[in-house]
């Protein structure tokens, strides 16, 4: 047998290059419309490529595009190329589409049994629409997670983001008894029908048809297709792409995390052997039919311990509730109510507190930029309260603002940005918005430098107001303390979007 190893990310980032180049060639062709999504959208928008340590390339397409054309991407397709999809492989259970190069070869475990092509490949993810209805929204997600787990049999999908509570356990046990009498392709069938056929006319949201993690992302930012460089090629992203990555990756979404968080697909390659020649010697060694008994036995017991956990958690969000509301009147209440609120989060569960307190808390944490802390409270507040309701909408606003920067809008908001931040002063993320834009356009003056010094005493060094500051000096002419200034945030920032200007700014004055 030829040697399975490691990926060479390299190599392995080259030949999905290839494989992406082809393949829009097609869609050009054909008039297919997708777009770059997940870590390959983030790489395009923060790295202009790459995310270094990626192993794979992801695409969205919308539900409604891929039905109608999939027959014609199959057909166009180069040779070498492989579809693998449910529409395609009778024993593939995952809602992603894959484009296999079948000139290669890359094993992973999770997939040994379902008998479809294993080369390396690009990841689809298909785009459904979903209700605007708030309780049918509840709804679907119930279904939704109840689909993805009878969907995958051999695999627990992670799910995160969903909560499951006793009325998916009672759904999931019961689809599981319809597919033991009815078939699981009925079963399939008739949730599909139920879940994948909303208008899209009607719906303002799309959410990935996947059962990894739950992603809903603004219809609006798929309006239309604009174009982005990735690895030197022009490739289409969506319209408004921070809506979309704030969407997967919340509002750090710009941020390099540590070595220790980055993730890899644990497989094994081969870029120069396809994957044929390891079928028959897999299937010579492995009993396939044993493994799958083997997989499924392994995903009930995970399904099972999270039921269990599910129950279990009901008493600890209590006591963590208790805890909570017995600090709330000390000096330190309103801190203490975060960081134990920020646990609860990963429950969907917000600790029921009076408005009043609750507007406070809102208040303090967006002055101090904790926006994903707001996040969480605007994601599972169902209050009516005026003034909470009031600062959730601002904190939409702020973030609509922010991310306006990074679409050519700066300007455009500017007004906004200085009441926003004058209503609630001292709000790092306003300031930074304000001093950028006025920046850009010449309207530097002792207040504004005064402004940027007094932040970064009470902030510390962040990233962008930093490059302000050296941007200030460039502007000024002092040329050497600018450079100085650039390249000590390079060197010790993890602001990938600030590195990126650094980056073209040395390029262009500096080399």
């Amino acid at each position: 047998m030829s040697i399975l190893e490691k990926k060479d990310i390299k190599a392995s980032q080259n030949k999905l290059m290839d494989i992406l180049v082809d393949f829009d060639k097609v869609c050009r062709e054909k008039g297919i419309e997708y777009f770059l999504a997940g870590g390959t959208l983030l790489g395009a928008v923060r790295h202009e490529g790459f995310l270094p340590w990626d192993d794979d390339i992801d695409l969205y397409i919308r539900a409604s595009e891929w039905n109608a054309k999939k027959d014609i991407l199959k057909e166009a397709l180069p040779s070498q190329y492989a579809i693998v999809s449910e529409d395609y492989n009778e024993l593939y259970c995952n809602p992603v589409v894959r484009i296999v190069d079948k000139r290669t070869t890359q094993i992973s475990r999770s997939r040994l049994t379902d008998r479809s092509e294993h080369g390396v490949l690009i990841d689809i993810f298909l785009l459904d629409p979903i209700p605007d209805d708030e309780l049918e929204y509840e709804k679907y997600i119930e279904d939704f997670w109840v689909y993805s787990e009878i969907k995958t049999p051999t695999m627990k999908m992670d799910n995160s983001g969903v909560t499951v509570n006793e009325s998916m356990e009672r759904k999931y046990r019961e689809a599981l008894e319809r597919v033991k009498v009815e078939g699981r392709d009925t079963v399939i069938a008739e949730m599909e029908k139920a879940l994948l056929y909303y208008d899209e006319k009607e719906c303002s949201r799309y959410h990935l048809r996947w059962g990894g993690y739950w992603v809903d992302i603004p219809a609006s930012a798929f309006r239309t297709a604009s174009q982005m460089s990735f690895e030197g090629v022009m490739f289409p992203i969506p319209c408004d792409y921070p809506q979309v990555l704030f969407a997967e990756y919340g509002d750090t979404w710009m941020m390099i995390p540590e070595g220790d968080k980055v993730w890899t697909h644990d497989s094994v390659e081969n870029l120069n052997v396809p994957y044929d020649r390891y079928d028959r010697e897999i299937a010579e060694a492995i009993n396939l039919d044993e493994y799958r008994e083997i997989q499924m036995k392994n995903k009930n017991y995970k399904i099972e311990r999270q039921f269990m956990e599910s129950r279990l958690r009901k008493k600890y969000i209590a006591d963590k509730e208790a805890m909570a509301k017995a600090v709330l009147t000390n000096d330190n209440g309103i801190s203490k109510y975060i960081d134990i609120q920020k646990q609860l989060f990963k429950d969907h569960h917000i600790i029921d507190v009076d408005d009043d307190f609750l507007a406070r808390v809102l208040r303090e944490t967006v002055a101090e930029g904790d926006l994903d802390f707001i996040r969480g409270i605007d994601k599972y507040y169902k209050g009516k309260d005026d003034a909470v309701l009031e600062i959730l909408e601002d904190v939409r606003e702020i973030r609509r603002i922010r991310y306006s920067y990074y679409l050519g809008q700066g300007e455009d908001n500017l007004e906004e940005a200085v009441r926003l931040a004058q209503k609630y002063e001292g709000q790092i993320n306003l300031i930074e918005f304000v001093c950028q834009i006025q920046t850009q356009q010449g309207q530097i003056d002792d207040d504004l430098e005064s402004l940027i010094a007094q932040s970064l005493v009470k902030h510390g060094n962040r990233p962008r107001l930093m490059k302000i500051s050296a941007d200030i000096n460039m502007t000024h002419g002092h040329v050497e303390q600018a450079k100085a200034g650039y390249d000590e945030i390079i060197s010790s920032s993890s602001d990938g979007m600030v590195n990126k200007e650094i980056r073209e700014i040395l390029r262009r004055e500096f080399l």
